[in-house]
């Protein structure tokens, strides 16, 4: 918030992009979050994820497109830019049986349960982006 206010407050013409869980590869190699994943489900081992607890996965490679379209466009402001909102639970199976894997594994938690002290839900609303760039994620 400090780093939006020192930009809002400098200058007029600028994009502040905001957004969520953002996962994929680097080099060739999947993220650290999903690597322990896939590891733990290619030993067979069942894997707890919160059914409670939402974010907004964005693909790393979806986001880079984005941020070019919008460096193009017109627009000038704070938008946010993510995928749909789906809890921790549903986004692992997802990515799961995208890559091929057993997503059967992946058990339901609760975060309400688990005494965890983080945000619960930090999903966006991208309403404006939809609009603005013509963008839908899933």
């Amino acid at each position: 918030m400090e780093a939006e206010s020192v930009i809002k407050g400098r200058l007029k013409d600028y994009v502040i992009i905001r957004t969520s869980h953002i996962y994929g590869k680097s080099n060739g190699r999947w993220d650290t979050r999903l690597t322990k994943l896939f590891s733990k489900i290619k030993k067979n081992q069942p894997v707890y994820r919160f059914r409670d607890m939402y974010r907004s996965p964005i693909l790393v490679d979806d986001l880079a497109k984005i941020c070019w379209r919008l460096a193009g466009s017109d627009f000038r402001g704070i938008i946010h830019v993510a995928g749909e909102r789906k809890s921790i639970y549903e986004f692992s199976q997802e990515v799961l049986n995208k890559n091929g894997f057993n997503a059967s594994l992946v058990k339901p938690s609760s975060y309400k349960q688990s005494g965890l002290v983080v945000s619960p839900d930090t999903s966006l609303n991208t309403a404006l982006a939809r609009g603005v760039i013509g963008f839908e994620l899933k």
